[in-house]
């Protein structure tokens, strides 16, 4: 393990690097929100009863209450995502490692840790490093436990831990977690497979630790399962009507201090005369909303489907938002990581059959992912989710389905040779 450690070292190097150079020693967006609850929790709650808002699940703010209540300096919880970071990227060695070379293993995961999102948030008190780890923790163990044999029991254990924790961070996943149980369940009414068996139980024991939150929820709210109050504004934007528009989500205070001239006025209108309620009722009347605008112009929520999609893969078009030479900071590198997929895709169509089943499963998984984030907001921040699985595949692929010839000298002719005309193998992809 030193020795994997130490050959992960130059990256994790990099990554505190940027926490001291670029971390700010002031908190700005979402981080105030993470912060927020952290500080409720030091309290011994987690949203304030009288004002419910559920923004995100509790896990990341959980491991903050240490630090504000030791009210430690932000670049020592920021030093947290370098961990999360280095130790997704071993994860990923190690469980690459099982099917492919070592060397290709390491590329890959390097690879994969120089994504240009790993730099954006390592410095930022978000969960996004967090739950970039759980995934890769989720990967490692599920590999593990598909491959156990019946008396390992851990491996699927310690992957509902991951999953529960990764539901109980980025909210998105519990809808993915729900998903999966009724996936889960119709495979084993269907195949009746071994596999069946295990996904189940780690699904279903993933969803078992998450009841104490569900039953926090609905302790203070009587509804159940509640995961969060944020839905029902990313509809009501999904679902808007008026023309410019493209369904990305507008945040509260560009609405109601009127930040951007272009939006329509009626976006102020309504955003005031939810002012004063409760993060429920709030959440409830921007579903009615975002409902009622569905149903009236289908067509649009249509254009916007369509607008969401290239936002989570190319972080391209944004209403109402100048285009500048950062877009291409994100749509460059998920370009090629889409090319490759599509020559992945090429080089495993006539021997799909050699594919780890494994592996099928984890590509549902981010399936599911990509869905659901379809439905609602979404942007090239989510895309990064889905790395750790692309880079599984993609590893394997180029690890151990690709093999390129290079020609032998003794194969070219010299002068003084008789030449005799013969197809020369250049490249071939095996099984």
């Amino acid at each position: 393990m030193k020795k994997l450690i130490l050959s992960f070292l130059p990256i994790t190097l990099l990554y505190a690097l940027i926490v001291f150079v670029f971390g700010s020693s002031e908190l700005s967006g979402d981080e105030h929100r993470y912060i927020k609850y952290a500080t409720n929790l030091t309290q011994g709650y987690f949203v304030d009863p009288a004002n419910i808002d559920i923004r995100n699940g509790p896990m990341y703010s959980v491991l903050l209450a240490p630090f504000v209540a030791l009210g430690t300096p932000l670049w020592v919880p920021k030093l947290l995502n370098v961990v999360f970071l280095t130790g997704a990227l071993i994860c990923i060695y190690l469980t690459l490692s099982k099917y492919t070379r070592p060397r290709v293993a390491l590329i890959s995961a390097y690879l994969m840790g120089l994504y240009p999102q790993s730099f954006k948030w390592v410095g930022r008190l978000y969960s996004d490093a967090f739950a970039f780890a759980l995934i890769c923790v989720c990967i490692f163990f599920f590999v593990r436990w598909v491959h156990a044999q019946e008396k390992e029991w851990k491996w699927g254990i310690l992957a509902a831990v991951a999953f529960a924790f990764l539901a109980l961070t980025k909210l998105i996943f519990a809808q993915v977690l729900t998903v999966c149980i009724v996936l889960s369940v119709l495979g084993l009414v269907i195949f009746r497979s071994h596999l069946a068996w295990k996904s189940l139980f780690s699904v279903l024991l993933a969803y078992v630790l998450c009841l104490p939150y569900l039953g926090y929820t609905y302790s203070i709210t009587d509804k159940f399962p509640l995961w969060g109050t944020n839905g029902g504004e990313q509809l009501y934007w999904m679902a808007s009507p008026y023309e410019g528009e493209l369904g990305n989500w507008v945040d509260n205070a560009s609405v109601l201090e009127k930040r951007i001239p272009e939006l329509n006025p009626n976006h102020f209108d309504f955003y005031t005369s939810l002012e004063g309620m409760s993060g429920i009722d709030r959440n409830k009347a921007f579903l009615q909303k975002g409902v009622e605008n569905l149903k009236a112009y289908p067509q649009n929520y249509l254009k916007h489907w369509i607008a969401n999609m290239g936002r989570f893969f190319l972080n391209y078009p944004y209403s109402f938002k100048e285009q500048n030479m950062g877009t291409f900071a994100y749509m460059i590198p998920n370009m090629i990581v889409l090319l490759l997929v599509a020559f992945g895709s090429f080089v495993v169509f006539n021997t799909w059959k050699d594919v780890p089943t494994e592996f099928w499963l984890l590509l549902l998984f981010i399936s599911i992912y990509i869905g659901g984030s379809s439905l609602v907001h979404a942007s090239t921040r989510y895309f990064w989710m889905i790395i750790p699985v692309l880079t599984v595949w993609l590893g394997w692929i180029f690890g151990s389905k690709l093999k390129i010839q290079i020609l032998r000298n003794s194969l070219i002719p010299t002068e003084g040779d008789d030449f005799v005309e013969e197809k020369l193998p250049v490249a071939e992809h095996i099984s």
